[in-house]
């Protein structure tokens, strides 16, 4: 089973696609894990290519619902499948 820790690559499962990012801090708080993502591609441009919704560079905090590990991604039909996965804190 893979795990999701602080400096490894991972996907953020965004409304556009699965957006290359890494890592940079995982912490809880009042029981909720909350992931922070840099995010190492762009993607989301409109029919222009002048404004993209996710710019490489930007981060991104999200709950471990949308931040998933590289390995644990997978295509079957043509269509992407996400392994289980855990989340290590530190």
């Amino acid at each position: 089973m893979e795990t999701l820790t602080v400096g490894c690559k991972a996907y953020f499962d965004s409304f556009v696609d699965l957006i290359p990012a890494r890592v940079a801090k995982i912490r809880t708080e009042y029981g909720v894990t909350e992931v922070t993502l840099i995010l190492t591609a762009t993607r989301g441009a409109n029919l222009k290519g002048d404004y993209a919704a996710y710019q490489r560079g930007q981060a991104v905090t999200t709950t471990t619902l949308h931040a998933v590990p590289r390995k644990s991604v997978y295509v079957r039909n043509g269509q992407y499948r996400i392994r289980c996965y855990r989340v290590e804190v530190l």
